[in-house]
């Protein structure tokens, strides 16, 4: 009887362990499942921030070219200094120089004061500016490039010379004009009358 008692007790230790096998290995697979549905949710995720920071990169250097090229500083600041440096008459000629040190940095003033400052002519003159035109473009520093076209008149008592267009290189920084660069000059022919 012992034996069948033994027995019987392995068999139902037998049954209990492969019941507690299935039972954790329901639970195993189950805890898998659960750990793959979770890995594809975050990988999901994070694809979906990717695209999004993509996205938002994309929208501030938009923003940013916007900004910088659009920003009606920066266009008046080029106005205002075209305006001063090549609109003059005998009475602002030399004031002008001093004028323009507010719109451009140190390098740039010494560049158009580099001969110095000459002193007025004794006769009456004036140089109107006819035309301006503003083309601004973001750099890869965060600054604003661009060309300006000028179309200016020259009158020396009272005789008008031909209009004159003129391209100018610029760069913007801090808020001032970092390099000025004359491109171009191009004159209207002389017609005979």
């Amino acid at each position: 009887m012992k034996n069948i008692i033994i027995k019987t007790t392995v068999v139902v230790l037998f049954f209990i362990s492969i019941f507690v096998n299935i039972v954790l290995a329901a639970n195993l697979s189950d805890a898998n499942e659960k750990k793959k549905q979770m890995n594809e949710k975050v990988t999901a995720m994070e694809h979906e921030m990717e695209k999004k920071e993509g996205e938002l990169t994309n929208y501030e250097s938009k923003v940013t070219e916007k900004e910088l090229t659009e920003d009606p500083a920066n266009k008046r600041l080029l106005e205002n200094f075209f305006q001063v440096q090549y609109q003059y008459n005998e009475k602002s000629y030399k004031d002008r120089f001093t004028k323009i040190k507010k719109y451009v940095n140190k390098n740039v003033y010494g560049q158009l004061t580099a001969a110095g400052i000459p002193d007025t002519p004794k006769i009456k003159f004036e140089n109107v500016i006819k035309d301006m035109q503003i083309f601004l473009t973001p750099s890869a520093e965060q600054n604003v490039t661009g060309m300006v076209l000028l179309k200016t008149q020259y009158k020396i008592e009272n005789v008008k010379n031909p209009t004159m267009t003129q391209i100018f290189k610029v760069e913007i920084q801090d808020k001032q004009i970092a390099k000025l660069e004359t491109v171009g000059t191009v004159g209207e022919s002389i017609s005979e009358s």
